[in-house]
């Protein structure tokens, strides 16, 4: 049983590596402080000689959109908390901020809910069902924020 972990000795609080530390004892690099990534053009040359720019799909930067003037947590289920629901678990606060890096979302024609979205930090696409998916034990993870122009009406 030699590549068995049964037996082995865990090593003393003592003897454990400072967070942040590989085995060597140097500290690890920030990820932090690597710069944002916009989308990129790159041109491919065509059959024909001539050059073709593409777009390649990539994390766009985070656009302004307007602040929030509050918040509250939902309690009862309704379309709108559903909307925010899915925009939420997508990572976006509003359906502004996500217009503003993209087009604007795919929708079910049945009930005007979000078909498909795409993910704030890489990208990817989000597929959502034609029904709903913010249960009753989700509500409370909802935020809907309220804006100076609404706070004001």
């Amino acid at each position: 049983m030699s590549g068995s972990s049964i037996g082995r000795a865990q090593p003393k609080s003592s003897q454990r590596r400072p967070s942040g530390q590989n085995r060597a004892g140097v500290r690890d690099a920030k990820l932090t402080s690597l710069p944002k990534v916009s989308r990129v053009a790159e041109s491919k040359p065509t059959r024909g000689g001539e050059s073709k720019v593409q777009s390649k799909s990539e994390v766009p930067e985070t656009p302004i959109v307007r602040k929030p003037t509050g918040i509250r947590r939902a309690s009862v289920w309704n379309p709108s908390v559903e909307e925010q629901y899915r925009l939420q678990c997508a990572g976006w606060r509003s359906i502004d901020e996500y217009c503003a890096a993209y087009d604007a979302p795919e929708r079910w024609k049945s009930n005007q809910f979000f078909k498909c979205l795409r993910v704030k930090s890489n990208g990817y696409y989000t597929y959502w069902r034609e029904w709903r998916e913010c249960e009753d034990k989700y509500l409370n993870r909802v935020k809907i924020f309220t804006y100076a122009a609404e706070a004001k009406a």
